[in-house]
């Protein structure tokens, strides 16, 4: 799988080599697709056995402790959506 290719045909450049869009609704829609791609993403390597490898990364620790700490993905939510543009 060509993880690189395919997130650069979903999502473009790096974060940090562009701007976030303009309009508030169309950030939200981008907060919420990342989103549910990294609920699919730690789902699949938390439902499979073949993925146990990559649960002691320190990348996918973060998203772990993200998605299970309380209010943890609300706060990124509300970082994200209200970030100046």
């Amino acid at each position: 799988m060509q993880t690189g290719r395919l997130a650069y045909e979903c999502y473009g450049p790096r974060a940090e080599s562009h701007r976030l869009p303009k309009e508030a609704s169309k950030r939200e829609a981008l907060v919420v697709q990342i989103g549910a791609d990294g609920d699919a993403l730690m789902d699949a390597i938390y439902s499979r056995d073949d993925a146990h490898p990559l649960r002691p990364l320190p990348d996918v620790e973060v998203l772990r402790r993200l998605k299970t700490s309380p209010g943890g993905v609300d706060a990124c939510r509300s970082v994200a959506s209200g970030l100046a543009v």
